[in-house]
């Protein structure tokens, strides 16, 4: 899967006095497969950029699309089934352990998932069936270095 950034802006509070555009124009590309490192100053801008990347946050101006092996493209802010495929494609892995969303390990952070699956599948709970562990671990150990 590709993903492209097209001119995404984001102004948190507008029209009020702390208004922050805290991104402004981004465009980028991350090739199929491609790990990135997204680095810079506190308030730049990333944490940001990553919530629009992972379909978290509604962008201002400009869009995410993802386009599948089969050219297929998908606007990952969009609602619908094919956005929400597509999303659950995109992970976050945060630089600090100790700031983990739910668990106190990646691991099991990586195996949670909400109980209910909107396709029909069976949901582990949030400490993971065996299943999701295993694919966790492997989709894990291709990140390790």
């Amino acid at each position: 899967m590709q993903i492209n950034v097209e001119n995404l802006s984001k102004t948190f509070s507008p029209g009020m006095p702390y208004e922050t555009r805290a991104l402004s124009n981004i465009n980028c590309e991350i090739g199929d497969g491609e790990f990135v490192a997204i680095i810079g100053h506190t308030g730049s801008g990333k944490t940001t950029l990553v919530q629009h990347i992972a379909g978290l946050v509604q962008p201002d101006e400009g869009r995410v699309v993802a386009t599948l092996k089969d050219g297929t493209q998908t606007v990952i802010s969009e609602k619908g089934k094919a956005a929400f495929a597509v999303r659950r494609r995109v992970g976050i892995v945060f630089q600090y352990p100790e700031y983990q969303l739910f668990e106190e390990t990646v691991l099991k952070d990586v195996c949670f998932w909400p109980p209910e699956s909107s396709n029909g599948e069976d949901s582990p709970t949030a400490s993971g069936s065996r299943p999701t562990r295993r694919r966790a671990s492997r989709a894990l150990s291709s990140c390790a270095a």
